[in-house]
């Protein structure tokens, strides 16, 4: 199987909507020093096998649970950048680049949600989401 986060990070680029406010600023776990803004942090957190007692080794996961936060200086620009991320993800299912997905699902993050991609810097406003993607 293509690696997920790689996947879901063309997948989010082929959005024009996304692109028109974050262009290729996409980060997977690392967000390069001296950053332009805004921009989109994310991180997969979770890979998860259902398993049954008779399956055999190596069974491909079933779902996988990324943690995608919008960043921007402008409180606006950042809930517009959010708005287009729900807006590509919530509900698709199909191709995703070389993964084929059942269902992809967004939904609000834990309030005690702790942002990643910020750096420490102060002042910068972040909208977070929980993104499970079914494959």
């Amino acid at each position: 199987m293509a690696e997920i986060a790689l996947d879901f990070r063309t997948f989010l680029l082929a959005d024009s909507s996304v692109a028109s406010v974050a262009g290729d600023r996409i980060h997977h776990n690392h967000v390069p020093q001296g950053k332009v803004k805004p921009f989109v942090f994310y991180r997969r957190r979770n890979t998860d096998h259902i398993v049954c007692l008779d399956d055999a080794n190596g069974q491909t996961p079933d779902s996988y649970a990324f943690d995608v936060e919008a960043i921007a200086t402008n409180p606006d620009q950042a809930e517009e950048l959010a708005g287009y991320i729900r807006s590509r993800c919530h509900l698709f299912r199909g191709a995703l680049g070389e993964t084929t997905t059942k269902g992809v699902f967004v939904q609000d993050v834990s309030e005690d949600y702790v942002p990643r991609g910020t750096g420490g810097d102060v002042g910068l406003t972040v909208i977070a989401f929980d993104v499970e993607v079914h494959v």
